[in-house]
């Protein structure tokens, strides 16, 4: 049935084409010329009933207020296949060159779906327009809650190792805060933390390694370490501890790179993450499927 629709078209267009009553760029057929007459017949005779044609060719209008502006700035190409099924070099085109060329002469009856109850009358009846599907508010909180989650171990785990541009400051002093020194005032009652003076170089460079197996052989001369309470950390700078300040950090060594840190076991983190991520995406696919309602 469908071929004898596309013949049903093709036909129209010779017959209208050998009586002189189509356009000069349905004649000429290059693809610049086929965008104009689209824009032409859209200004001459817009009709909402050929709404699905346009999207189905154009795709979907979105914010546009009318298809001139989107037919405007569609790649040409995108009518060559018009060209090659009106010209004969395609005998089989997408439903949607078809329903095209129908639109451009105005044949009639169109599109294909309504050519074919009058074709077969009694027979055949439209499929009802399918409901338009809008996210529940149970996907939108899951996907609120997944992102926020997301965000929180993204900062606790990598907030402390981020680059931190150069500090200046009026302050004469700062404090160790977890993770980096910050300012402070030196007469400050606040800080659970020694204060000692201003130290810019400590201040820019100095801080602590929340993800030590992330450290290799590379790492060796770069990095520090101090064991505090049967616990080794990690600090990108040498010096004091920054709250036992009586201990020195020392240089990281093989033995210490080997024993405390596994570069495996970080590459086993980011698989374990990386899981979970795809089994909460198919989580949220699976309650989008189930929640999904409809308007």
């Amino acid at each position: 049935m469908r071929s004898e629709y596309q013949k049903a078209v093709l036909d129209a267009y010779q017959k209208k084409k050998s009586e002189g009553l189509i356009s000069i760029n349905l004649i000429g057929l290059s693809p610049g010329q086929l965008g104009d007459e689209c824009i032409n017949v859209y200004k001459e005779r817009p009709s909402d009933e050929d709404e699905g044609t346009l999207r189905s060719f154009f795709g979907s209008r979105n914010q546009a207020p009318s298809y001139t502006e989107i037919i405007e700035n569609v790649d040409i190409d995108k009518f060559r296949p018009v060209k090659s099924f009106i010209v004969g070099k395609t005998t089989n085109p997408e439903l949607r060159v078809v329903e095209l060329l129908a639109w451009l002469i105005d044949f009639k009856p169109r599109p294909y779906p309504v050519w074919l109850i009058e074709k077969n009358p009694g027979k055949i009846t439209l499929p009802p327009e399918p409901p338009t599907p809008k996210l529940s508010k149970a996907i939108i909180t899951v996907l609120l809650i997944a992102f926020l989650g997301f965000a929180i171990y993204s900062y606790l785990n990598y907030g402390a190792n981020k680059v931190y541009l150069p500090a200046t400051t009026q302050e004469k002093c700062m404090h160790w805060t977890g993770n980096r020194y910050e300012p402070i005032s030196c007469a400050a009652q606040t800080s659970t933390t020694p204060i000692i003076g201003i130290d810019f170089q400590k201040l820019n460079h100095f801080k602590k390694i929340n993800t030590p197996d992330k450290l290799t052989k590379y790492d060796l001369g770069k990095v520090w370490y101090a064991k505090i309470y049967r616990k080794v950390e990690f600090y990108t700078d040498s010096g004091m501890h920054p709250i036992d300040t009586n201990r020195v950090l020392r240089p990281l060594t093989d033995y210490m790179l080997k024993t405390h840190t596994s570069y495996y076991r970080y590459l086993l983190n980011l698989l374990f993450w990386a899981l979970g991520g795809i089994g909460l995406l198919w989580l949220l696919v699976i309650i989008a499927r189930k929640y999904l309602v409809f308007t």
